[in-house]
C-alpha cells in the first residue's frame, strides 16, 4: 500500500489528511482527524476514514464515486 499525506490551510486553520492508494494506484481511503459535535467527545479531534466503495472512469480517469465514512 502507498500512502501520501496532504496539508491544507484556510483562513488561518491547517489540517492534514493521509490518503491511502493500492498497489493499483486507485485510492483506497482517506484518514483526518475531525472534530464531531454530537456524543460526549465533541471538544476531541477523533479519526474520521472515508472508505471507497465505488469508482467510475470520467474522461479516462478513475474516480471515486461513493464513499463509507467512519468515525473511529
Amino acid at each position: 500500500m502507498n500512502t501520501a499525506k496532504a496539508t491544507m490551510s484556510y483562513e488561518g486553520v491547517t489540517r492534514s489528511a493521509m490518503y491511502y492508494f493500492e498497489e493499483n494506484g486507485y485510492l483506497e481511503k482517506v484518514v483526518a482527524y475531525r472534530y464531531k459535535d454530537h456524543d460526549d467527545r465533541h471538544n476531541q479531534s477523533i479519526a474520521c476514514t472515508g472508505e471507497v466503495k465505488e469508482n467510475k472512469q470520467m474522461n479516462g480517469l478513475t474516480i471515486p464515486t461513493h464513499m463509507d465514512v467512519l468515525w473511529d
